[in-house]
């Protein structure tokens, strides 16, 4: 896909919300609320974002090739992010689930994403993507609520194009590289993601296991996930579509 038809994708789809009725009640029992109220309220955080960095390094890229159609893709990803923290408050709201400003995890990969400089910026948002396909796919089993489930399966139907994204760019970025730079990216990913994994178990372990992921099952469906983007980024295997529907 070129970056137009990203662009035009993300346009056409920002109503990806709108099947979902958040004013239906919403059976959520105390023990899930429990179980599942801190690390709502992190992850949200960590959708909502202005993307003031990565919208410069689009605007950077506009002024260097004279084609603002990567600068339009990353305005409507943004949105499009920002939508999801939307859903995840509503739903916070509706349960009393109180919103954080901050969050230590999560300043620290917006740090990285602004210091870094572009590629990496990318790289960092990746990994994010990547624990965040599979920490909802968690949480739609973690809990019985219709409507945090129906945000969760909208939320994975979107990552799993967010990472479709971040590839063909890094795919773009990294053309022509030297195998032996290849050789080091692919292994700083691999090394980055095992960090975070490490890092988010630690803080969402128990929702995660109640949701079916282990420690070890976690990992594996993380890199399992990495490695498919890393053959999408490095190895020719072609930038995959958006299912129609997420089985979870």
């Amino acid at each position: 896909m070129s970056y137009q038809a990203w662009a035009n994708y993300f346009e056409q789809h920002a109503n990806h919300f709108d099947h979902i009725d958040f004013e239906k009640p919403d059976d959520l029992s105390l023990d899930e609320l429990r179980l599942i109220k801190t690390s709502v309220r992190q992850f949200q955080r960590g959708e909502h974002s202005e993307g003031k960095h990565l919208m410069q390094y689009a605007k950077e890229q506009t002024a260097y090739s004279g084609d603002d159609s990567y600068e339009r893709a990353i305005q409507w990803f943004i949105k499009e992010e920002q939508r999801h923290a939307i859903g995840l408050g509503k739903f916070m709201h509706t349960h009393g689930i109180r919103k954080i400003t901050s969050d230590p995890v999560d300043n620290i990969f917006r740090a990285m994403r602004r210091y870094l400089g572009f590629e990496q910026s990318i790289t960092v948002l990746l990994t994010a993507e990547i624990i965040s396909l599979i920490y909802y796919r968690a949480l739609h089993k973690a809990t019985a609520s219709p409507l945090l489930q129906a945000i969760c399966n909208q939320i994975l139907l979107d990552e799993e194009l967010h990472i479709n994204f971040q590839c063909e760019t890094l795919k773009e970025i990294t053309a022509d590289r030297p195998a032996a730079i290849g050789f080091l990216s692919r292994n700083w990913q691999r090394f980055l993601l095992a960090g975070t994994v490490v890092v988010v178990y630690t803080q969402h372990g128990k929702a995660l296991k109640v949701g079916g992921f282990g420690f070890s099952r976690f990992a594996l469906a993380s890199f399992k996930t990495l490695e498919r983007s890393i053959d999408m980024v490095y190895n020719n295997a072609p930038i995959q579509r958006r299912q129609e529907q997420w089985v979870v």
